[in-house]
């Protein structure tokens, strides 16, 4: 069963997984994305960890709630493992070229780049969609367990 200490367990790995990830900036090809990867981890985790927090004041339905459960664990770790492989590939140019200080990878590292980042986006747009939705009417309508 999905619950709020699911989201937050998992806020607290990729947090953790952030963490990890500055110490290794140095023998990545990128350490330039590989510090992008660092900090997205930690407010990846973050945002988990806060969703964890409101899970019982959205007003949504259990499939509903699973969907949002799904698509903000899949967008944040996503996010993070897309800088950490671009960091690794030295590549990321064509979607994150910022970061990526113009490098650019093989056709195949910059397609799988293309591919993760398209669905992240996908994901959380979702996923905030759906937080924003699961707010809906008032503070007293939840405590008295209105919709």
């Amino acid at each position: 069963m999905i619950t709020s200490r699911w989201l937050m367990r998992l806020g607290i790995m990729l947090f953790s997984v952030g963490l990890i990830t500055g110490l290794l900036t140095k023998p990545l090809s990128n350490p330039r994305m590989a510090v992008t990867g660092h900090l997205i981890g930690i407010i990846g985790g973050m945002f988990l960890m806060i969703m964890s927090l409101t899970w019982s004041r959205l007003q949504l339905s259990p499939r509903s709630k699973l969907v949002f459960f799904w698509t903000a664990v899949y967008g944040t770790y996503a996010s993070w493992t897309v800088r950490v492989l671009a960091a690794a590939w030295d590549a990321g140019g064509s979607m994150l070229p910022l970061a990526s200080n113009g490098h650019m990878g093989s056709n195949i590292q910059e397609g799988a780049i293309k591919a993760l980042i398209l669905t992240l986006i996908i994901a959380l747009s979702i996923t905030c969609g759906l937080f924003l939705w699961g707010l809906r009417g008032s503070d007293d309508a939840i405590q008295r367990g209105d919709s």
